[in-house]
């Protein structure tokens, strides 16, 4: 009997996860399709059934998906997870890997990629493009082209949020920090940036297609 292949795919956009269970079916006639519209129920899924492959979004309303694929990696090793988003490659795909994703696919890739990384995955390996390879290389080198890429984990959290105007209390509440820690957060972020103000923030993250 033909093994029928399960997916896991994790959006909040409709016409992505109508896209993605397209192709899938395309791919694997047959396959068990479990979607989300956001990352509460993400976890238990992946407890009740293991999944062939996750293909997850980094950018969900109310959920870190950095720390999200943490817990996923906890509740699942096995389970490869595959990150498809319009956030900057450079810098969320460093990240997305060394929390337990074994690839990234930007959103403005053609759909032959999208489909070789999934292929890739399923086959047991990882998917990294020549644009993250040179990212990976630089970074273990101590080059840092661009400059969101010496950012931790918890400083693209913040910065993502300052960056859609949300205020530094307002940033705290949802973190579940002090708001004198989303400070220090800040100031450190400005330091390894090399800047001063918000409105320099904006130019830098226009300047690297930072999202």
């Amino acid at each position: 009997m033909k093994n029928i292949r399960k997916f896991l795919v994790v959006d909040d956009h409709t016409i992505i996860r109508s896209a993605l269970r397209s192709l899938l079916h395309h791919r694997h006639p047959g396959a068990s399709i479990v979607e989300c519209a956001t990352g509460k129920d993400v976890v238990e899924f992946s407890r009740a059934t293991l999944f062939d492959l996750a293909i997850l979004d980094l950018q969900m309303p109310g959920t870190e998906m950095l720390d999200l694929i943490l817990q996923l990696r906890v509740v699942e090793k096995r389970m490869p997870i595959l990150v498809y988003s319009m956030s900057a490659e450079t810098v969320y795909g460093l990240h997305a890997l060394k929390v337990g994703a074994r690839g990234f696919v930007s959103k403005e890739s053609t759909m032959e990629e999208l489909e070789l990384a999934i292929e890739t995955l399923l086959a047991g390996r990882f998917y990294i493009n020549p644009n993250l390879a040179e990212a990976i290389v630089n970074h273990n080198a101590g080059k840092h082209a661009n400059p969101f890429t010496g950012l931790s984990p918890r400083e693209l959290q913040i910065l993502r949020q300052m960056l859609s105007g949300t205020a530094l209390n307002a940033i705290a509440v949802s973190l579940g920090l002090a708001q004198s820690t989303v400070g220090t957060h800040k100031a450190r972020i400005f330091a390894k940036l090399g800047i001063g103000t918000v409105l320099s923030l904006k130019e830098l993250s226009d300047v690297h297609h930072f999202q």
